[in-house]
């Protein structure tokens, strides 16, 4: 079981980190950031420990890449209360309509959360 949840937040890490590259690099649309849904899914699927782990280990990775500045204190944690979010879904798994809308809610109030959260901290 903890390596599948390994292997799983690996996969996670990887492909948060090519899709973070990908669309800063090649498609070129600002402030689209994948790691809010990689943060989401992290704490959701997997929980404990990769909560934290999966946003940091993207963030920190792909900063290598990009750069990073003063506000990286603000990036980093915002993430990882994303990363709480999901860790919040999955103590409320169910497989109903409900549910489904609530999840659906919670992503769109991450995706706002980081907007938001991101644009304070650049001024």
């Amino acid at each position: 079981m903890q390596k599948t949840r390994l292997i799983t937040a690996l996969i996670l890490i990887a492909f948060g980190l090519l899709g973070r590259i990908f669309i800063n690099e090649f498609i070129k649309i600002p402030n689209l950031e994948i790691i809010t849904s990689f943060s989401l899914i992290g704490g959701a699927v997997l929980g404990g420990l990769y909560t934290l782990l999966i946003p940091l280990a993207i963030i920190a990775i792909s900063d290598v890449y990009f750069g990073n500045t003063s506000i990286l204190y603000f990036t980093w944690s915002a993430f990882m209360i994303i990363g709480l979010f999901g860790w919040f879904l999955r103590n409320k798994k169910s497989s109903n309509l409900k549910f489904t809308i609530f999840m659906t809610g919670m992503g769109i109030f991450s995706s706002l959360f980081s907007f938001c959260f991101f644009k304070r901290s650049s001024f």
